[in-house]
């Protein structure tokens, strides 16, 4: 795999920094068709983009992500955007996450909220997100915490984790595992909803 650092110079001064972040990503998608990944910097923002892009070193400002297969492996100071066949996260973001792709799994904390959808979304047992979640997906197993209220819509969800707030939930399944602690309120539209006798919700 190669990696090839793209240039921002060029750019106008006054540029949205998203539109920086599309034409890096574009190039990057441009490329991805010969297993390179593209990666650029503006100031301490990093893009990154391509077949198998791997964030190894820590970002100090925002990440912006795109490719097959997106790994985080490093923390992130600010916030992450980014989509692609699937995405890992396991270090620390300190901002928020929004991300898209038929996989995604979080395995580690998350600062601030989170907006999620993807085929499949994972937050796994070690994961923490510090404010609220939104969710949209296929499979929805939540076996971390959540500072804040979750909103999903799915079509089997698991809550089997601490949640602070409420849960919203419009699914055709939805379970409350051994380990669900729910302090406010449950509201469900849509399938049924399965309950194992351990589960707990404050506001019933």
């Amino acid at each position: 795999m190669r990696t090839r650092l793209l240039s921002a110079a060029g750019w106008p001064n006054g540029a949205p920094r998203w539109l920086l972040a599309l034409g890096l990503m574009l190039g990057g998608a441009a490329i991805a068709q010969d297993d390179s990944v593209a990666q650029a910097s503006i100031g301490r923002d990093v893009f990154i983009a391509g077949a198998t892009p791997v964030v190894r070193e820590p970002v100090d400002g925002n990440l912006f992500a795109a490719g097959g297969d997106v790994v985080i492996d490093a923390a992130v100071a600010g916030n992450v955007l980014a989509g692609g066949g699937s995405l890992r996260v396991a270090a620390a973001i300190g901002g928020s996450l929004q991300a898209a792709g038929g996989r995604v799994a979080v395995l580690d904390a998350v600062g601030r909220g989170a907006r999620l959808a993807a085929g499949e979304i994972e937050l796994g047992p070690q994961s923490v997100v510090g404010g609220n979640l939104w969710l949209a997906g296929g499979q929805l197993p939540l076996l971390g915490t959540v500072r804040g209220d979750v909103h999903v819509a799915g079509g089997r969800v698991l809550v089997d984790g601490t949640i602070d707030g409420d849960v919203v939930a419009a699914s055709g399944d939805l379970a409350l595992g051994p380990h669900a602690r729910i302090a406010g309120v449950l509201r469900h539209s849509g399938g049924t909803v399965r309950r194992d006798e351990a589960a707990q919700v404050g506001g019933g």
